[in-house]
């Protein structure tokens, strides 16, 4: 899982949208909604559950054989802003999660899984989700966001930003910085610390 996000998943909405002659990046998909929901309180639970999916419309569902759960698939007025979409959306009897395409290529890069998978697991730890971040980075969900993706540039100062919030630092890492080793008699190099 990458963010709660099955890669499975994330292949059905693509195929899902290619199918039905929809922009996938327009589209969110709704796992794990029971089969004994009512299929028309879908579209009204997820209309208020944010105001960013005030407008979504639903085009369909179907079940998933692997989670015995029906699979929803609806579609947003534009582009799905990944940051402003809810990861999980509690219900009465549980939660469903809420699968986007953001501006990642499919397939996903190997290294960018494994990035994520380890950013997924830091979050989870400290009790955040992907959702979080644009409070944990001081931005404010309610600013639309660009349509183009960040930079990695751009990624690698957020994540850092993101990091100094929530971890202390290291106390090696600053306790020898900007110091040179130092060549001493009793060994061939070694660092004095008291300089």
């Amino acid at each position: 899982y990458i963010f709660g996000v099955c890669i499975m998943a994330l292949h059905l909405l693509e195929d899902w949208c290619k199918g039905m002659n929809i922009n996938p990046r327009n589209c969110i998909l709704v796992t794990g909604v029971p089969e004994a929901f009512d299929e028309g309180a879908i579209e009204p639970i997820l209309r208020v559950s944010t105001e960013y999916l005030s407008k979504c419309k639903m085009r369909g569902r179907m079940f998933v054989r692997e989670e015995r759960a029906f699979a929803v698939l609806c579609e947003l007025p534009s582009a799905v802003e990944p940051l402003q979409v809810p990861g999980t959306i509690a219900v009465e009897d549980g939660e469903w999660t809420v699968i986007t395409t953001g501006s990642q290529p499919s397939p996903v890069p190997a290294s960018d899984v494994a990035f994520l998978k380890k950013m997924s697991a830091f979050l989870g730890k400290e009790g955040k989700t992907l959702a979080d971040m644009p409070g944990l980075l001081g931005l404010d969900p309610g600013v639309p966001q660009r349509e183009s993706a960040p930079s990695p540039d751009e990624w690698v100062k957020a994540l850092g930003q993101a990091l100094e919030k929530v971890m202390p630092p290291h106390p090696e890492s600053t306790a020898d910085r900007g110091r040179a080793p130092r060549r001493s008699a009793g060994s061939q190099w070694s660092h004095n610390p008291t300089c």
